[in-house]
């Protein structure tokens, strides 16, 4: 007989408030039928976020507030580039001054 791994991710309503408590819980649940041939290896447990109660904004504001949003971040991730390449091209001709100032420097 062949023997295998099962991975198996399951949400589970249990009458417990930490992840903790969850966790020794669903242990002695599956711990209560381990055998020879059947062993709990890892167990992982988390408390799962509620669920997002609705907006109270209307469907128009909220796409407009994404659009807004959206545009923002677009126009940050340009700002940016824009910056790197500055601080890029004063490091680079910084770098040249010293290079060019250590050859005269060498020269005389």
């Amino acid at each position: 007989m062949a023997r295998f791994e099962i991975v198996m991710h399951v949400t589970r309503e249990l009458p417990c408030d930490t992840a903790d408590e969850a966790a020794a819980l669903v242990h002695r649940q599956t711990g209560s039928q381990e055998t020879d041939a059947e062993q709990l290896l890892h167990l992982a447990v988390w408390r799962q976020p509620p669920a997002p109660a609705p907006s109270p904004l209307p469907e128009a504001l909220r796409e407009k507030l994404l659009d807004f949003f959206t545009s923002l971040e677009g126009c940050a991730a340009e700002s940016e580039h824009a910056f790197r390449d500055e601080v890029a091209a004063i490091l680079s001709a910084r770098n040249r001054e010293e290079t060019n100032s250590t050859k005269r420097d060498k020269a005389t």
